[in-house]
């Protein structure tokens, strides 16, 4: 990376919990608020985005999670586990405000794909997952990382989501 911002990718530990919840909540704030609202927002995230989901994608076999780190803070995790379909659904791609457009999504990204192939025993053949309808940031760098729209999916709060899919 340019200047003095550099990161890394890791697997995410059970230490990195208490530091992955508020990455993810403050997200969910800033792109999803705008769609459903603030108060609808905050009852799906409160109900979801809590410790045991994210332990499960460290300890179980069939789940996986990375983080992206610069120094000792968590700037970045994506998250999900395997399909019946043999593809890994990404259930979560964050990414601190401060580090947009630095290329942590984009790293995490690849550092996913390469750890389910070689590091984990899962071996997808692809990578799913979903994207609201207007969230045409993440549209767009989902599209530059090469997955393809495979068309409408279920969606949060009456919005409906595109199904993406990325074969690795």
């Amino acid at each position: 990376m340019e200047g003095s911002e550099e990161f890394i990718i890791r697997p995410a530990v059970v230490n990195d919990v208490p530091a992955i919840i508020p990455l993810v909540k403050e997200s969910w704030a800033r792109t999803y608020d705008p769609a459903i609202g603030e108060a609808a927002r905050r009852e799906i995230s409160d109900n979801k985005h809590i410790p045991e989901l994210f332990l499960a994608e460290i300890e179980t076999p069939s789940k996986d999670a990375l983080v992206a780190v610069s120094g000792d803070a968590i700037i970045g995790h994506v998250g999900g586990y395997m399909q019946d379909n043999n593809a890994f659904y990404v259930d979560h791609l964050h990414v601190e405000k401060g580090w947009h457009g630095k290329g942590v999504a984009t790293a995490l990204m690849n550092g996913l794909r390469d750890h389910l192939k070689s590091d984990t025993g899962l071996n997808p053949d692809a990578i799913e997952l979903t994207v609201l309808k207007g969230n045409d940031r993440a549209i767009a760098f989902y599209f530059k990382q090469g997955f393809e729209d495979l068309g409408e999916a279920e969606g949060l709060n009456g919005i409906p989501a595109i199904l993406m899919r990325w074969e690795i």
